[in-house]
């Protein structure tokens, strides 16, 4: 899209039109209009976006099968090289045309790598689309071979026998040497035998729910504890404040999102719908950037947003469009879907503030958010306004959003009222994304990594330190607001946007927080506190010999507790948030800040909060 942008900027200075254009978007005051005017000015230069895009291809899925083939048969040992093998084979489904042989080897295929993590139940499933599809007869002996096996794994008496009858009537239509056929025979006897064995196993096939601790809900802010409430000052805009004590570790908020969208780096290892990884991922039939964990979450997907996205997101993402770009188009999406039409769309907004109740599941909620128009620069606007034009055009050309296509004039959806409030709406969504869009995360292995956004329209409310004092973390109910320090009443709840003090210096605090518009002011940026090497232990801090020894009573511990949360072995340690929370409130009572002891303590607090109530990825091991 940079490249878009300054050719048509290139075109207007040669033309020496540049002043009299960036004159006329100036004066354009609403979002609307600025849309109107980016689509106006790409008709008069001709700048029309490309009708390039990735669809279904056989060679490339067959190629991306050849790549991991060749990563998978060198790599059985190594669990990284497996996992790359995986998500290439993913992707050859993806890209794979629906009912092709290509599509059912690539299944059949990636139960191999599924078998090597002792995934069987998704082995299976994988093993089951390939034989439903086009694959090769000579090739099904191998798979009904390692179906038995995972079937003997699962204990699973009933499916042996009949997947042994299916491999029998194989074996005995199939053209093969009276060797190899003796050879086959004799381990489906073995096998047989194996099973004839074996204890039927009734599993529970729900997936362990995370339970979460019990706390009085706000009967006006539903997804937050009543120990919160809003509050407005010119200074700091809406807020949030605490009612009364908070302390360390106790849970404030549990907010589902309004819409999350999964980073197009993850498609091919988690769901495009419920954002959880999965081993055995299936594909949008149209496109090649969506997979899901069942067909639950794609005909979900399917009704909520994708069948519009579907057929807009490819040319976007072949432009380079960033996640920004594409979350604003969803969020547009789902609010026409929420309202029923664009009138609907437009009265809504009117009273958007006014409601007594906040409303986390209602788009205007996040409406509302701050956009920081009227301090954006006119090229930070026109850039943002010029995305939201192509958006728009292939959401017209290629989708149906307004009830049929329209032709490829630029002009045809420049003049039409509706067209250009969606516009205006995907350009708002892309101010209003910087400063309040919340990043989706998960645990794998000893990182935090970023597998998506997520649309959290009350957690928005809450304002940056540099020394906050709660943290989040994202789960499967939303995202999940918890005290770091006690909270005195009265005070406002301050999460990190990305500047914390112990990592980055005032100065480059300063400049990353400029996209945020405001300076921040917090105790570490008016005292200019040190970076984490600088800082110094607490017994470098503290004089009192009795609060010293205390201190250390109080840490005897700790180091264990680093090691627990580094492994990740917490399952059947249920006391370690309650004393690492205790720990905390006993330092921060008594030491001076900034203390990397303190530090310590808090990352290890929100290491264990992630692993307890956070989303994971957790790969299995393959000895």
């Amino acid at each position: 899209m940079d490249d878009v942008r300054n050719l048509l900027l290139a075109k207007m200075k040669a033309t020496g039109k540049s002043n009299e254009m960036t004159f006329k978007f100036k004066i354009m005051t609403t979002d609307e209009s600025r849309v109107a005017i980016a689509l106006n000015i790409m008709e008069v230069f001709q700048i029309l976006p490309q009708n390039k895009c990735k669809f279904k291809d056989s060679q490339t899925s067959i190629n991306l099968r050849h790549e991991a083939n060749r990563i998978f048969i060198s790599n059985k040992n190594n669990v990284d090289k497996l996992l790359t093998s995986w998500e290439l084979y993913s992707k050859a489904i993806a890209i794979a045309p629906n009912t092709s042989q290509e599509l059912s080897l690539a299944y059949a295929n990636r139960s191999a790598v599924l078998f090597c993590f002792k995934k069987f139940e998704e082995c299976i499933g994988d093993i089951n689309h390939a034989l439903e599809l086009n694959y090769p007869t000579h090739l099904k002996g191998k798979l009904l071979f390692r179906k038995i096996e995972c079937l003997y794994f699962l204990s699973n008496v009933i499916d042996i026998k009949s997947t042994i009858k299916e491999a029998k009537c194989w074996l005995e239509d199939i053209n093969l040497s009276i060797n190899e056929k003796n050879k086959l025979e004799e381990k489906l006897q073995i096998m047989e035998s194996k099973g004839a064995l074996l204890i039927p196993l009734f599993k529970n096939e729900n997936k362990k729910e995370t339970i979460f601790p019990n706390i009085v809900y706000n009967k006006l802010i539903p997804c937050a504890s009543d120990a919160l409430d809003v509050k407005y000052s010119d200074k700091f805009g809406r807020h949030i404040i605490t009612t009364r004590k908070i302390n360390a570790g106790d849970i404030l908020i549990i907010e589902k999102p309004y819409a999350t969208m999964l980073i197009p780096e993850k498609a091919y290892t988690h769901c495009s719908q419920c954002l959880n990884v999965y081993w055995a991922l299936i594909p949008c039939e149209f496109c090649i950037h969506a997979m899901y964990c069942s067909k639950r979450c794609k005909n979900e997907a399917w009704k909520q947003y994708h069948d519009i996205e579907c057929a807009a997101a490819g040319y976007l993402l072949e432009l380079d469009f960033n996640k920004c770009a594409l979350f604003s188009m969803r969020l547009s999406i789902l609010a026409l879907r929420e309202l029923g039409s664009v009138n609907n769309l437009r009265s809504s907004h009117k009273d958007a503030i006014s409601e007594e109740i906040f409303q986390s599941n209602k788009y205007h909620s996040l409406f509302t958010l701050v956009t920081n128009t009227g301090k954006r620069s006119i090229s930070d606007l026109f850039e943002r306004a010029l995305n939201a034009a192509f958006i728009l055009y292939y959401l017209c050309t290629n989708t149906t959003l307004f009830g049929k296509k329209f032709e490829s004039e630029i002009s045809q959806i420049s003049t039409n009222k509706d067209a250009t409030y969606v516009g205006g709406l995907i350009l708002r969504n892309m101010q209003i994304i910087p400063s309040n869009i919340h990043s989706y995360e998960e645990e794998c292995r000893i990182n935090t990594i970023d597998i998506g956004v997520s649309a959290q329209p009350f957690c928005s409310l809450i304002n940056h330190s540099c020394d906050p004092n709660v943290s989040r973390c994202s789960t499967g109910n939303g995202m999940l607001i918890y005290a770091l320090v006690p909270i005195e009443p009265g005070s406002q709840i301050f999460d990190n946007y990305g500047s914390h003090y112990a990592v980055m210096n005032k100065f480059e605090r300063e400049v990353k927080l400029k996209q945020y518009y405001f300076k921040c002011e917090c105790r570490a940026c008016k005292e200019d506190w040190p970076t984490y090497e600088n800082l110094l232990p607490f017994d470098k801090l503290i004089t009192n010999k009795k609060i010293k020894e205390e201190i250390e009573t109080t840490l005897q511990n700790f180091n264990a507790y680093v090691e627990y949360a580094k492994a990740g072995d917490i399952e059947s340690k249920h006391y370690l948030l309650e004393d690492l929370s205790k720990i905390t409130s006993i330092l921060i009572k008594n030491v001076p800040m900034p203390c990397c002891t303190v530090n310590n303590v808090i990352e290890t607090l929100k290491r264990l909060f992630s692993l307890t109530y956070g989303n994971k990825f957790e790969i299995p091991p393959i000895n």
